[in-house]
């Protein structure tokens, strides 16, 4: 980070004191980071391909819950890379230059919103975006925001939706149904499924847990035929794949044709899973899926590796502008 000035470095470093504050391995952060930078060269290839046919307008990216643009991935304190926003912003760029058959999605997408809560974090993002005129940043939550972002309805819209493992940060039904409904969108989100149960299953007034589930899965889920749906609504009953399969229902009541899953695995087992679904066929996804699951690598030292070889250790942000 050293091109950045004294103050706006004391900034950066307060975020990863505060939120990093051990030299413990980020592994699930890299995982996450590495499907998502997978997906963005075959979306944007597809995209670019029925743009020039005229099926869509353009090609739109929108995050969520963006966070800082940066995400520590190891114990050194310069295993900082670059997050999803900024990966969907720069990473284009990388490939085009590294793998000739993507070299023309060099241009990446025509327009990219950043979603974030916390204006600490915002305060942060746009300083590495403030001079792009294609790039939003809106700090509010998702859930006010993604319904009114101005996207051309003729947009192929890529929707990378990452939220913390706390029933309050995800999307809402109807946030995400108004959306989806006046876009094609495809989705890429992260559920925290082990999370997601304990917080359900904390719950103990039957009114409430029905309230809270309904909210993000929709009107009606409770005594719905989705897998998942009892467990979800029973006193402390949740469990994990009931969430996962929740998701999954909810996602295909949306119009999603191809709705799949990876799961991201950790020490003890499954950290959470990449829930990914599109409206078309979505036949290129299951090679996708292959190589994601049984090819990519597993351990964490030689995905770094890869990682940084591939971007480059951050010892200046001005290498990605």
């Amino acid at each position: 980070m050293d091109s950045l000035p004294e103050n706006q470095k004391n900034q950066v470093q307060v975020f990863f004191d505060k939120y990093y504050p051990t030299k413990e391995q980020h592994y699930w952060s890299v995982t996450k980071l590495f499907a998502h930078a997978m997906y963005i060269p075959m979306f944007l290839q597809i995209g670019l391909h029925n743009v020039a046919k005229g099926k869509f307008s353009k090609l739109v990216y929108i995050d969520t819950h963006s966070g800082p643009g940066l995400a520590k991935i190891g114990g050194d304190e310069r295993d900082i890379v670059l997050g999803s926003a900024l990966l969907a912003l720069h990473w284009p760029r990388v490939v085009a230059s590294q793998v000739p058959q993507f070299k023309n999605i060099a241009r990446g997408f025509d327009e990219l919103h950043f979603i974030e809560l916390s204006w600490r974090n915002t305060n942060i993002l746009r300083k590495f975006v403030n001079s792009f005129t294609h790039v939003k940043v809106y700090t509010d939550d998702a859930n006010r925001s993604l319904p009114r972002i101005p996207v051309d309805e003729r947009a192929l819209v890529y929707l990378f939706v990452d939220p913390y493992g706390e029933l309050d940060s995800q999307l809402s039904y109807d946030a995400l149904s108004s959306f989806v409904a006046r876009h094609r969108a495809d989705i890429m989100m992260s559920v925290f499924a082990s999370h997601l149960a304990r917080g359900f299953s904390s719950i103990s007034r039957i009114d409430l847990l029905k309230e809270r589930v309904e909210r993000i899965f929709g009107p009606g889920f409770c005594t719905s035929t989705c897998p998942g749906a009892q467990l979800l609504c029973s006193i402390g009953a949740a469990t994990r794949d009931a969430v996962l399969e929740a998701f999954k229902c909810l996602l295909r009541k949306l119009g999603y044709q191809k709705v799949v899953d990876i799961p991201v695995r950790f020490e003890k087992g499954i950290l959470y899973y990449m829930v990914l679904a599109t409206k078309g066929s979505g036949g290129w996804i299951d090679g996708y899926i292959d190589y994601i699951s049984n090819k990519a690598p597993k351990d964490y030292e030689t995905l770094k590796k890869l990682w940084l070889r591939a971007t480059g250790r951050l010892v200046g942000l001005d290498n990605f502008f």
